[in-house]
């Protein structure tokens, strides 16, 4: 408090976005089993393009991964085609309309 007995100090204390906020998310993310990956190696994954916001090759090795479809009674895996289609349209959405 400052000399007059005002409630309000002199100073506010420093706010870190990152404190309060961005690092007890990226914490419980892990707890969930996504992996952190620094800046670098994001963009590194972005093919060193800011405007590129998905992961290709992260995407598309997880449509492999967890995606199947079911055709005559088999459980068969996604086709290198309808992963390259999944990942295009992903990509290609208007953003005028939002995801």
């Amino acid at each position: 408090m400052n000399e007059s007995n005002d409630p309000v100090p002199e100073a506010t204390p420093a706010y870190h976005e990152d404190d309060l906020s961005q690092v007890p998310a990226l914490l419980l993310l892990q707890k969930l089993g996504y992996e952190y990956l620094s800046p670098a190696d994001a963009m590194k994954l972005r093919g060193g393009r800011e405007s590129q916001v998905l992961l290709v090759d992260v995407l598309a090795d997880q449509l492999r991964k967890l995606n199947r479809v079911r055709y005559r009674g088999e459980d068969l895996p996604f086709t290198e085609a309808a992963i390259a289609e999944g990942v295009r349209q992903l990509r290609d959405v208007d953003q005028g309309n939002g995801l």
